[in-house]
C-alpha cells in the first residue's frame, strides 16, 4: 500500500503511525475533517506485529523502489531531450485541444451513503446514529454520522468500534439495495433513456437533449432529478454537471451529501476548474501513480500536468501521455460508451511458500488448463498472457507476453507461461496467477449497453468504475483508490481500456522493476536501459489482474480454506457481503483471509504439516465453477477469526473490543443512543442539513460538551452543517441562500429607522413652540369672532405658519442627520474576516459570514460569530466584554467554544462558525440592551450650559418686555374702572404682547448651538470618510482640533507598507537581492544546507500563507513583512506547500510587540525536532551561540563574530532598512517540546527589508510643525532604521533626541521631565513604553495627545490618549475597538487631514456661536428698548420666528459646514486649557451688536422723518423697514462671521454651495415675506428705495466688522502658542531645580 512515508519496520519513533497508511485511512466523502492521525494510530496499534503489517511494509518498500527508478530515468534526460519533448508536448496539446467537445451536458449522480441510507429509511430509529452496514468482521458502508469518526467501508468492524464506541451495526440486505437502486434508475431513465450505471448507486446521464427540448439549464435538471429521486426513494443523492463524464464525476463529489455542483459548458470555466484539481480527484490515477508523479516530477494538480508535459512525453508511452494531458486540459468522454465486451479472464492459486520448481510448474500447468477451459467455454481467444507471482516476502511481480496469433488452448498458453516463469526462477512463491487479455471474436451480449440489469452488475465482468475516461476511454490504475482498484497488488499499472484498446499506462510507460521479455521468437531478451516503452511494443509487464473480469478458476465451495465470492458478492469464508464495485476493499478482504491462513500456518508449523496447496480465487470473481482437477485441501478445522489477524494476544485489548461490540449491540437493540434525543426539524433536513440553528446556539451558549459529543463533536457538527473543515462551505448561490434561510445572517437587528414624521412630532414637543401655538389658536379664535375670518385670522395663521416652517426645517435637518449617522454606523461594521470557501482562502465582510464558514483568527482579531475551535496554537481569548471576567480564557480542542464579540489576545487558529447574528451571545446581549441616544460630546455639553444661561437671560427680558408692553393697557383699565371688562381687541392686544414675549424667549434660547455642533461633526465625519478616516467617537472630531502632540508608528503609517527584501546577510556574506536575477543566483552561491534551512525557517515560521485564489493565481496572504519574506523565499526556488508538508508544526509562539519575535517547533519526518525563531535582529542574534559559515557548517559564535554581525545590522539599519534575523535550533532527544527555547540557537541569516516613506509625509510633518503640533515617532524597529526614516520624514531634527525603549524605561521621573520635550524618536519600544510616554505627555505636560496604534498591545495607549488613531489596514480589531478614529489607508497624511478637520469643526462652531450671540443681543435690546420707550415692539412674533430660523437652523447649516482652509494649520492649537469663547469673539460680537442696535434704534426713532412716512400705515411701513434691515444685517453678518480674525471673508465663498444656498434662500424668502405675505407677517410691501436702504444698512455691517477686527484684544495664536510652550519649558526647568 502506497504511502507518503515509509512505515517503520520496527514501529519505532515517537509517532510511527503518522506514516502508516492503509485503505482505511483514505478519506471518503464525509471524512474531510477526520483526525487522520488518530485513525492511523488506532489501526497501527491494532495491527502491529501481524502478517498484514508485514505485508504493508513490503508493499511500501516496493513503491519506494519504483519512485527511485523513475527518478533515475528522469535524471538521465538532457536539455536537448527536454527541448525536443517540449515541442512534441505542445503539438499533442494542440491536437487534444482541437478534440474538445463542449456540445454535450453530462450529469453524474451518486446516492449518498447508499446502503446506510436505505437501512435508515427502513428503520427510522437508526436516524442520526453512527451506522455501519456489515459486521464485526467487515464494514460494507458507513453512514455520514459514522464517517466523522473515521469509520469507512472495508474496515473491520471491531476497528470501527474502537474509533466510534457508539457504532451501530446492521447486516447487509442486497435485495433491499437492489429494490431501491431500481427505483432510482427509473428516475434516471426519464432524463436519459440510454443512461448507464456504474454501480448500484452511481450513474451517468447525457442530459443534452433534455436541456434543449425543455429549454432549461443543467442546474435545473440536476435539482429536478435529485428531487425526483428523493420523492421516488426517500433517499438523497449528489449530482455533478459538466461537459464530459470525467469532470461530471469530480463535480458530483464537491457538495456531498445531498448537493450539486454545476460547471458550465465554457472552455475557460473548465480549464480554470481543472487547473487546481488534485490529480487524485481524477479517475484513473491511483496512489502509486500519484506519488510517482508528485515525488519525481512535482505534479500535484492537473494544471501541473501541462506544465510538465515535456517530461510526461519523455518518460511515458504515447497513450499514457495522451491520458495525462487530457486530464490537464479537462477533456473526458462525451459520447455514450458502447457496450464493452469482456477484456480479460484470470485465475489464481494461493499456497504455502515454496521454491520447488517442479511443484511450481505443476501448479502452472493446472492454471493453464483451467484458463484454457474457461476461454474455450466462452469461445474466446487472446493474445496477451500475463503471469502474476507473489513471493514469500509478499512482493508482487508481473510479466507479460504478446503472442503473434490469437490462442486459447492449454498447450499454447503453456508455451508462453513457462517462459515467463523461467525468467523469474529461482524464487520462493506463495501465489501464482494467469491472465489472458486482448481478445478477438468475443462473445456478443444482447444486453442493453446502458441499462445493465442488476444480475449483470453482479455477474458480468465490467471495468465499470472508469466510465469517465478520456474521450470515451476507460482509465484504470491498479494503484488508485476510491474503491476501484487495489494497491495491494503493488503493480505500477494504470491502464486505459476500451473496446479495441488495451493500453497500460504504468506498465508500458513507466517501466517495472521486473525485466521485459520478448517471447514470440522464442528467445529471452532483457531491456537493460529501462527506457520508456512505446505503445506498440510486443511484450510488456502487464496491468493488474482484472478481478472484476476474472475467469472462474476452479474451486470447491466445500473447502473451508478456499476463498471466493459466492453469488458474486458473498465471501465464501465468512459470509461477508461486498459487491464487485468495491475492488480495493475486496482485495483487502482477500488479504485478511490470506493472513489468517498464514498465521494459522505459523502457529501449527512445529507440530502439523499443512497441505502444500491452497486454492483461493481472487476476490472479484463470481460464482465458482467445478474444478477441472481435484486439488488437495488444506488442514480441516475452524479458521482464525479476522480480529485475531489484527490483534496481538493481549487480553485487555480483546476485552475492550468485546465491550465495544456489546455496547453497540445494546444500543441497537434498546435504542439507547443519545442521538435519538435530538430530532432534526423537517425544514432543516429538507435544506440538506442535519442540525438546527437553535440546537447549535444552545450547545455553544451553554458550553455543553456532552451534547457536543453526542453530535460527534467538531467533525460531526461540520458534517451536519454540510461543510468541510478544510475547504469550507460551497459558494454556490443557491446553497448560500439555503444556509442563510436556515441559520440566518451575521447582522444584528437594527432599530427601526425613525420616519420623518417622528422627527416632526419631536420638534413639535418644544415647550415654547407649544405656548406659541396656543397663543396662535386663541388669537385666531378671538380675531375671527371679533373681526371675521378675513381680517381676524391673519395673526393666528401667520404664527402657525411660522411654527410649521420652523418645525419642518428642524425635522428635516434632524432626519438627514440621523440617516448620516446610520450610514456611518454601517461603515463601522465593514470589518473584513478571513475565511476558507470552496477551498480558497479569501476575505469577506463580517456581515456576509454564515454558519459553516471556516474562519481564520489571529492575534488582535475580534471573534466574528459563535463557533467551535478547529485547530491552532496558543489561542487566548478575552471574554470580559461578555462575562465581565478579566482573566483570559484558553481555547483548545478540549474547550472549543468561541463566542462573538470576544477578542483574541494571543495565538492563531481556525474556527467553525455555528451561530451568526442575533443567535450569537453577543447578538442577544445587544438585543437585551435598550437603545440609548447618541452621547453628547464635551463641546455639546459645554454649549448646552451656555445656552441655558442665555435662555435664562432671555426669559428675564421677555418677562420685562411683557410687563412693559401690558402695563399701559392694564393701567388704563384700572384707571377707568374697567379692569373686569375686556373687549376682543383688549384680549388680542394682551395676546400679542404675550406672543412677543414668548418669541423673545424663542429667539434668546440658542437651541441652535447643540445643533450646530452635531451638524458640524456629522459633516466633518462624512468628509473625513472621503479622506480615508472613519470617526468612531464624535468627540474625537473636536478634540483632534486641539491636539498638540502626535505619537505616530513608523511601519505603514510613515512608510508605504510595501515591503521587499533588498539585502541579505547569509552564511557570513552580505549581498544585494533587490532584483529576481540576483535572488535566483543567490541560491546557487549559497550552500545547499543553508538554503534548505533558510526555506524551512521562512515557510514554517510565518503567520502568512501562500494560496491559490479563485482565478487560479498565487496569492500571498499576511502582513507586508511576512509577504516580503515569503516572496524572497519563493524567489530562491522554494515551494511553500511542499516545504510545509515536509514537517509538522508542533507549537507556535506568535509575534507580539512585547517579545518582538516569533517562534515555532517543527517535527521532521525522521522524528527530529527543530525550533525556529525570527524577529528583531539584535534580539535574535543575542539568543544565538552558533552560526552557519560560508560552507554551511555550524560553528561557534564568538564575541568578535557577534560584533561583526551587529555592525552588519547597524549598516542595514542606517540605510533605512528594516532588519529581521532568522535562527534555528536542533532540539535534543527527550525534550518535552512544551516550551520554545529562548537561547542556544544557530544564526541562519539576516535580511534587510525596504519600506519606502509614503509620498507627502515630509510635507505633512512640516505642516504639523507649523501648526504647533509636535510629531514623535514611536516604533518597535531598530534605532538606526528609525532614525534614518525619521530624518527622511522630517521628524528628527538636529536638536532632537532618539532613544531606545530600554533606555527610556530606565529614566527617572526627573530625567523624563527633561527628556520628553526633546525626544522625537522612541525605538525598540514596547506597548508599555508607548503608554508611559502618552501618560506623561497628558498629565505632566498637559498636552492633548493623539496616538496611532495597530496591535492588540497598543490598546492601553490608545485608551490613554485623548485621540486614539487605529490603523485600518494593519490594525487589529482590538486596536480598532479601542480607537476613536480609524485611519483607513494607514497614512500619516490622513492623520494631518483629521487634525485639520478637527480644527475646522472647532472653528466653525466658534463662528456660529459668534453669529448667534450677536443676533440674540440685538433682538433682545431692540424689542426691550422699544417696549420701554415706545410701548410697542417693532418685531412681531412671526418676524422673530423667521429671524430665529435664520440664526439657528440655517445659520448652523451655513457656518457649521465650512470646509477647512490652509490657514488652519498655520495657527497654534487651542490646547487643553483654551477658552471656547475667546476675547476675539467677544470683540466681534459686541462691536457688531452695537452697530446693529444703533442702526435699528435710529430707524425706530428717526425712521418716519428719514423716509417721510405719514398716515395710518406709517407705523406698519416703519416696522417693516426695521424688520427688513435687521434681517439683512444678519445676512451680511453671516458672511463676516466666516473669518473671526481675517479681513478677507469672501475667499472661497463661491465654492461653498451650502453657504451660498442658505444666503440665497434667506434673501428670496425675505422678499416674499415682505412683498406678498404682509397679512401674515405684519409687513407691507416696500419701495425700491426703501429696499436699497435696508440692504445698504446691512451691507455696512461688513466694513464695520472688518474695522472691528483691526482692534487688537489678545496676542496672535502663534505668539500665544510660543508663549505657552516657553512657559511650559520654564515650569519644567523649575521642577528640575526643585528636584
Amino acid at each position: 500500500m502506497a504511502s507518503s512515508a515509509g512505515t517503520p519496520s520496527d514501529g519505532g519513533g515517537d509517532r510511527p503511525w503518522q506514516s502508516y497508511h492503509t485503505a482505511y485511512t483514505n478519506a471518503k466523502a464525509g471524512m474531510e475533517g477526520v483526525d487522520k492521525e488518530k485513525v492511523q494510530r488506532v489501526i497501527y496499534e491494532m495491527s502491529k506485529g501481524s502478517k498484514y503489517f508485514e505485508n504493508e511494509q513490503k508493499k511500501e518498500a516496493i513503491t519506494k523502489q519504483k519512485i527511485e527508478h523513475l527518478r533515475a530515468q528522469c535524471a538521465k534526460l538532457t536539455d536537448n531531450d527536454i527541448s525536443h519533448f517540449q515541442k512534441v508536448a505542445e503539438k499533442k496539446i494542440i491536437e487534444l485541444e482541437a478534440s474538445r467537445d463542449l456540445s454535450k451536458i453530462w450529469l453524474h449522480t451518486d446516492m449518498d451513503a447508499f446502503y446506510a441510507a436505505v437501512e435508515t429509511l427502513e428503520n427510522p430509529s437508526l436516524k442520526g446514529k453512527p451506522l455501519a452496514v456489515g459486521s464485526m468482521s467487515m464494514i460494507a458502508t458507513a453512514s455520514y454520522e459514522a464517517r466523522k469518526f473515521g469509520v469507512r467501508a472495508a474496515m473491520p468492524g471491531f476497528i470501527g468500534c474502537k474509533l466510534c464506541p457508539d457504532l451501530v451495526f446492521v447486516s447487509p440486505n442486497f435485495e433491499r439495495y437492489t429494490h431501491y437502486s431500481e427505483l432510482a434508475r427509473k428516475v434516471f431513465q426519464r432524463f436519459d433513456p440510454n443512461f448507464f450505471a456504474t454501480s448500484l448507486d452511481e450513474a451517468y446521464l447525457d442530459i443534452t437533449e433534455v436541456c434543449i427540448e425543455r429549454g432549461i439549464t443543467g442546474e435545473e435538471v440536476a435539482s429536478e432529478l435529485r428531487g425526483a429521486v428523493h420523492e421516488e426513494t426517500g433517499l438523497t443523492c449528489s449530482a455533478g454537471v459538466a461537459p464530459n463524464r470525467m469532470i461530471a464525476k469530480v463535480c458530483s463529489d464537491i457538495n456531498k451529501p445531498n448537493g450539486q455542483f454545476i460547471l458550465p459548458n465554457d472552455r475557460d470555466a473548465v480549464t480554470t476548474f481543472v487547473s487546481t484539481l488534485p490529480i487524485r480527484k481524477i479517475g484513473g490515477i491511483g496512489k502509486v501513480t500519484e506519488q510517482m508523479l508528485h515525488q519525481v516530477l512535482g505534479i500535484s494538480t492537473c494544471q501541473e500536468m501541462l506544465q510538465k508535459a515535456a517530461f510526461l512525453c519523455a518518460l511515458f508511452s504515447e497513450g499514457s501521455t495522451d491520458f495525462f494531458l487530457s486530464v490537464g486540459l479537462g477533456l473526458g468522454g462525451t459520447e455514450t460508451p458502447e457496450h464493452r465486451l469482456r477484456k480479460s479472464m484470470s485465475c489464481e492459486r494461493t499456497f504455502s511458500a515454496t521454491n520447488d520448481s517442479s511443484l511450481l510448474f505443476e501448479k502452472l500447468d493446472n492454471l493453464a488448463e483451467n484458463l484454457a477451459d474457461d476461454m474455450q467455454k466462452e469461445c474466446l481467444k487472446g493474445r496477451t498472457l500475463t503471469l502474476k507471482l507473489k513471493t514469500a516476502a509478499f512482493e508482487v511481480r508481473t510479466r507479460a507476453a504478446t503472442a503473434q496469433n490469437y490462442i486459447s488452448s492449454k498447450e499454447d498458453i503453456l508455451i508462453y507461461a513457462k517462459k515467463l516463469l523461467k525468467a523469474e526462477l529461482p524464487l520462493s512463491l506463495r501465489l501464482m496467477g494467469l491472465r489472458m487479455s486482448h481478445f478477438h471474436g468475443e462473445k456478443d451480449d444482447s444486453t442493453s449497453p446502458t441499462q445493465k440489469t442488476l444480475d449483470r452488475f453482479f455477474h458480468l465482468s465490467e471495468n465499470n468504475s472508469n466510465t469517465n475516461g478520456t474521450n470515451g476511454a476507460s482509465s484504470v490504475d491498479a494503484s488508485r483508490d476510491n474503491n476501484y482498484c487495489n494497491d495491494a497488488t503493488t503493480n505500477d499499472e494504470c491502464s486505459i481500456n476500451d473496446a479495441g484498446k488495451d493500453i497500460s499506462i504504468d506498465q508500458q510507460a513507466i517501466f517495472s522493476l521486473n525485466e521485459k521479455l520478448s517471447v514470440p521468437d522464442g528467445t529471452s531478451s532483457i531491456n537493460h536501459d529501462n527506457e520508456p516503452a512505446s505503445s506498440n511494443m510486443k511484450v510488456t509487464t502487464t496491468e493488474r489482474f482484472d478481478e472484476s473480469a476474472s475467469c472462474k478458476a476452479s474451486a470447491s465451495s466445500s473447502k473451508p480454506d478456499e476463498h471466493f465470492w459466492r453469488d458474486g458478492y458473498i465471501c465464501s469464508l465468512c459470509g461477508f457481503e461486498l459487491p464487485p464495485c468495491f475492488e480495493e476493499e475486496r482485495q483487502e478482504h482477500s488479504d485478511f483471509h490470506l493472513a489468517e491462513l498464514l498465521q494459522k500456518e505459523d502457529a501449527v508449523d512445529s507440530t502439523l504439516h499443512l497441505s502444500k496447496e491452497r486454492l483461493a480465487e481472487r476476490p472479484c470473481s463470481t460464482t465458482p465453477t467445478p474444478s477441472k482437477k481435484k486439488l488437495k485441501s488444506s488442514k480441516e478445522g475452524k479458521h482464525i477469526p479476522i480480529d485475531s489477524f489484527f490483534l496481538k494476544c493481549n487480553k485487555k485489548e480483546k476485552l475492550q473490543v468485546a465491550v465495544s461490540a456489546s455496547k453497540s449491540t445494546a444500543q441497537l437493540e434498546n435504542g439507547l443512543s443519545l442521538q435519538g434525543q435530538y430530532v432534526v426539524p423537517e425544514d432543516v433536513k429538507a435544506a440538506g442539513f442535519q442540525i438546527s440553528a437553535d440546537e447549535l446556539t444552545s450547545i455553544v451558549e451553554s458550553r455543553d460538551t456532552e451534547r457536543l459529543t453526542v453530535h460527534g463533536r467538531l467533525h460531526g457538527i461540520a458534517d451536519k452543517l454540510a461543510t468541510s473543515l478544510t475547504d469550507g462551505i460551497s459558494m454556490h448561490e443557491d446553497l448560500l441562500n439555503q444556509r442563510q434561510e436556515i441559520y440566518g445572517v451575521n447582522k444584528f437587528a437594527e432599530s427601526e429607522v425613525r420616519s420623518f414624521w417622528e422627527f416632526v412630532w419631536e420638534a413639535l414637543q418644544d415647550t415654547t413652540l407649544i405656548i406659541l401655538a396656543a397663543c396662535a389658536f386663541v388669537s385666531l379664535a378671538v380675531g375671527v369672532a371679533t373681526e371675521g375670518w378675513l381680517n381676524g385670522s391673519h395673526d393666528g395663521i401667520g404664527i402657525i405658519a411660522s411654527i410649521l416652517l420652523v418645525v419642518s426645517v428642524t425635522a428635516t435637518s434632524n432626519y438627514q442627520q440621523s440617516l448620516q449617522f446610520r450610514d456611518l454606523d454601517k461603515e463601522k461594521r465593514k470589518i473584513l474576516v478571513q475565511v476558507t470557501r470552496n477551498g480558497f482562502r479569501q476575505k469577506i465582510l463580517i456581515d456576509d459570514l454564515l454558519a459553516g464558514d471556516v474562519v481564520h483568527l489571529s492575534v488582535g482579531d475580534q471573534v466574528p460569530a459563535d463557533g467551535l475551535f478547529i485547530s491552532g496554537f496558543s489561542v487566548l481569548v478575552d471574554e470580559s466584554s461578555l462575562t465581565g471576567e478579566s482573566e483570559p480564557v484558553d481555547v483548545n480542542e478540549d474547550k472549543p467554544f468561541l463566542v462573538s464579540g470576544t477578542k483574541v489576545l494571543d495565538g492563531s487558529g481556525q474556527m467553525l462558525v455555528t451561530a451568526v447574528g442575533m443567535r450569537t451571545q453577543w447578538g442577544k446581549l445587544m438585543a437585551a440592551l435598550t437603545e440609548g441616544g447618541n452621547d453628547e460630546t464635551p463641546l455639546q455639553v459645554k454649549l448646552g450650559g451656555v445656552a441655558n444661561i442665555i435662555g435664562k437671560v432671555g426669559l428675564f427680558f421677555a418677562v420685562l418686555t411683557f410687563i412693559v408692553l401690558s402695563q399701559e393697557l392694564i393701567g388704563q383699565k384700572y384707571y377707568d374702572g374697567l379692569l373686569l371688562s375686556w373687549s376682543g381687541d383688549d384680549v388680542l392686544d394682551i395676546l400679542n404682547h404675550f406672543a412677543v414675549a414668548v418669541t423673545i424667549v424663542v429667539v434668546a434660547v440658542p437651541e441652535g448651538l447643540p445643533l450646530a455642533v452635531t451638524l458640524s461633526l456629522a459633516y466633518a465625519m462624512e468628509k473625513m470618510m472621503n479622506d480615508k478616516a472613519l470617526v468612531r467617537q464624535l468627540a474625537a472630531c473636536e478634540t483632534m482640533g486641539s491636539a498638540t502632540v502626535i505619537c505616530s508608528d513608523k511601519t505603514g503609517t510613515l512608510t508605504s507598507n510595501r515591503m521587499t527584501v533588498v539585502k541579505a546577510f547569509i552564511c557570513g556574506n552580505a549581498m544585494e537581492v533587490n532584483d529576481p536575477v540576483a535572488t535566483s543566483s543567490l541560491s546557487s552561491e549559497l550552500p545547499q544546507v543553508a538554503v534548505e534551512t533558510l526555506l524551512e525557517s521562512i515557510f514554517n515560521n510565518t503567520s502568512g500563507d501562500v494560496v491559490i485564489n479563485q482565478d487560479g493565481k498565487q496569492d500571498i496572504i499576511g502582513t507586508p513583512t511576512e509577504a516580503a519574506l515569503l516572496e524572497f523565499a519563493q524567489s530562491l526556488g522554494g515551494n511553500y506547500k511542499q516545504k510545509r508538508k515536509e514537517s509538522k508544526i508542533v507549537k507556535v509562539d506568535p509575534f507580539s510587540s512585547a517579545k518582538k519575535r516569533m517562534s515555532v517547533i517543527l517535527e521532521l519526518p525522521g522524528g527530529q525536532y527543530h525550533a525556529h525563531c525570527k524577529g528583531a535582529s539584535e534580539i535574535v542574534l543575542a539568543a544565538c551561540d552558533k552560526f552557519m559559515d560560508d560552507s554551511g557548517s555550524i560553528v561557534p559564535l564568538d564575541r568578535n563574530t557577534a560584533n561583526k554581525f551587529n555592525d552588519i545590522i547597524e549598516t542595514f539599519s542606517s540605510e533605512a532598512l528594516r532588519t529581521l534575523s532568522l535562527a534555528y535550533r536542533v532540539l535534543e532527544d527527550g525534550s518535552t517540546h512544551e516550551e520554545i527555547p529562548l537561547k542556544g540557537y544557530t544564526f541562519i541569516g539576516l535580511v534587510g527589508i525596504k519600506d519606502p516613506v509614503r509620498p507627502g509625509v515630509r510635507e505633512s510633518v512640516a505642516s504639523c510643525r507649523s501648526a504647533g503640533i509636535a510629531v514623535k515617532m514611536v516604533t518597535g524597529d531598530n534605532i538606526n532604521t528609525a532614525k534614518a526614516i525619521a530624518r527622511e520624514c522630517g521628524i528628527l531634527t538636529d536638536d532632537g533626541l532618539a532613544i531606545e525603549g530600554a533606555e527610556f524605561r530606565e529614566k527617572s521621573p526627573k530625567e523624563l521631565l527633561e527628556l520628553i520635550p526633546k525626544m522625537q524618536v522612541l525605538a525598540r519600544s514596547s506597548p508599555l513604553d508607548k503608554h508611559t510616554l502618552v501618560k506623561h505627555l497628558r498629565t505632566t505636560f498637559n498636552e492633548v495627545v493623539a496616538v496611532t496604534g495597530d496591535g492588540t498591545n497598543d490598546a492601553p495607549a490608545l485608551r490613554e490618549a485623548d485621540i486614539g488613531l487605529a490603523m485600518g489596514i494593519a490594525g487589529t480589531e482590538v486596536a480598532k475597538e479601542s480607537a476613536d478614529v480609524i485611519i483607513l489607508d494607514d497614512n500619516f497624511s490622513t492623520i494631518v487631514t483629521v487634525a485639520k478637520w478637527g480644527r475646522s469643526v472647532y472653528i466653525n462652531i466658534q463662528k456660529f456661536v459668534q453669529f448667534q450671540l450677536t443676533v440674540n443681543i440685538v433682538a433682545l435690546l431692540v424689542n426691550f428698548s422699544s417696549a420701554c420707550f415706545t410701548g410697542d415692539a417693532p418685531l412681531t412674533a412671526v418676524q422673530l420666528l423667521w429671524v430665529n430660523m435664520i440664526m439657528d437652523t440655517l445659520g448652523a447649516l451655513a457656518l457649521a459646514t465650512e470646509p477647512p482652509n490652509d490657514n488652519l494649520m498655520e495657527k497654534a492649537p487651542v490646547g487643553r486649557a483654551g477658552k471656547f469663547i475667546t476675547n476675539v469673539m467677544w470683540r466681534n460680537i459686541l462691536g457688531q451688536s452695537l452697530y446693529q442696535f444703533t442702526v435699528l434704534w435710529y430707524l425706530q426713532s428717526q425712521g418716519r422723518f428719514v423716509f417721510g412716512l405719514e398716515g395710518s400705515e406709517a407705523d406698519t411701513v416703519l416696522n417693516t423697514i426695521i424688520f427688513n434691515t435687521f434681517v439683512f444685517c444678519q445676512v451680511f453678518n453671516e458672511i463676516s462671521s466666516r473669518e473671526m480674525e481675517e479681513i478677507s471673508v469672501l475667499k472661497g465663498l463661491s465654492e461653498n454651495s451650502i453657504f451660498m444656498g442658505v444666503l440665497t434662500g434667506t434673501v428670496i424668502f425675505q422678499f416674499i415675506l415682505v412683498q406678498f405675505l404682509g397679512d401674515f407677517a405684519n409687513t407691507t410691501p416696500l419701495t425700491q428705495v426703501q429696499w436699497l436702504i435696508c440692504v445698504l444698512f446691512g451691507f455696512l455691517g461688513m466694513p464695520i466688522a472688518a474695522a472691528i477686527k483691526l482692534i487688537s484684544v489678545e496676542p496672535s495664536q502663534k505668539t500665544m502658542g510660543m508663549e505657552s510652550r516657553r512657559l511650559r519649558q520654564n515650569l519644567c526647568d523649575l521642577c528640575i531645580e526643585v528636584s
